[in-house]
This record gives structure tokens, C-alpha cells and sequence, in this order.
């Protein structure tokens, strides 16, 4: 399989990620939130917890629609790429400045990680809220700053997870 932006095309074969009895609780504590009707939920894990392998997880699992990743940084939106493809053996495509989601020609991903800078405008109007079922938010404590106001506008409605280690900024 080809590299892109340092994630592997195709699918990814082999690899396993075995989650922490900690972080299986998590990821059962996000599906029973969802189950009891919630609209959104806050995962909070210490820095080096692995909430990015837990939200993998939950993408893995996920089957109603599409996840919208939202990331603030490439380093972010890179380490998701990676570890969503690790966990669910699919590539996510990447919503970020020349990278575009849903170019592909003979397949669309389940997952899609984006910078929040990028999805604006036109870039955010391509996604159709309809066809996703889950938000994410990567280090969600930057959420409550303007430039996610519109993302969520549109999504509104879609089940929305924040993921972070520091709720209190």
C-alpha cells in the first residue's frame, strides 16, 4: 500500500490494538451515554491515556453513518489518521489545507479527519450532515473558541463526543 501524509492507503492488515480494561470502560461509558439518549458526551483521559486509541475504538464500533474527526493541529489530525487506520484496519481521509475527503474514485471512508481551520466555506458545505453520525473533537477544551461555532452549526444534531485531558481551560 502507497503512504499519504504518513498514512498508508488501502487497507491495514495485522495490526491489533488491545485496549486497557480503563480504556474499554471508557469506550463501553460513550456507548451507554449515546444508548441513554445523550447528544454528547466529554471523554476525559490524562495526557498519555490513550484517547486517541479510545476514540478509535469507538469509531470501530460505530454504525450509524459516518465520524467527523475535528482536530486544531496536522501533528493531531496525523496521529488520528494513523491510529484509526491502525485500530479499524480502514483509512480515514483527510479534510486538511490540499488533501481533500471523498476524492476517491471506488471507495468512501467511514471515518473523516479534519483541521478545523479548514473546514469552512465550501470545505464544509462538501460534507452532508445526513451522511454522519458521530463528531468528534479532539482536544475538546479548545472547542468553546469561535472558529468551531459554524462546524457544529451545521452538524447540528449529530451525536458529538469531546475528547480531552484538561475539561477545566
Amino acid at each position: 500500500a502507497a503512504s499519504r501524509g504518513g498514512v498508508r492507503s488501502g487497507v491495514h492488515e495485522g495490526c491489533r490494538v488491545i485496549l486497557r480494561d480503563y480504556q474499554q470502560q471508557a469506550v463501553d461509558a460513550v456507548f451507554a451515554a449515546f444508548a441513554e439518549g445523550k447528544r454528547s458526551t466529554l471523554l476525559v483521559l490524562p495526557t498519555g491515556g490513550g484517547k486517541t486509541v479510545v476514540f478509535s475504538h469507538i469509531i470501530k464500533r460505530w454504525t450509524k453513518g459516518r465520524v467527523l474527526v475535528l482536530a486544531h493541529r496536522e501533528e493531531l489530525i496525523r496521529q488520528a489518521a494513523s491510529k484509526i487506520l491502525s485500530v479499524t484496519g480502514e483509512e480515514p481521509d483527510i479534510e486538511m489545507a490540499s488533501e481533500r475527503a471523498d476524492l476517491h474514485l471506488f471507495r468512501r471512508s467511514r471515518a473523516i479527519v479534519a483541521s478545523k481551520d479548514t473546514l469552512k466555506g465550501k470545505r464544509l458545505e462538501r460534507l452532508n450532515p445526513k451522511d454522519f453520525g458521530l463528531l468528534i473533537t479532539d482536544e475538546a477544551h479548545h472547542a468553546v473558541a469561535n472558529t468551531y461555532t459554524d462546524i457544529y452549526k451545521h452538524f447540528e444534531g449529530v451525536p458529538h463526543l469531546g475528547v480531552t485531558a484538561t475539561p477545566d481551560r
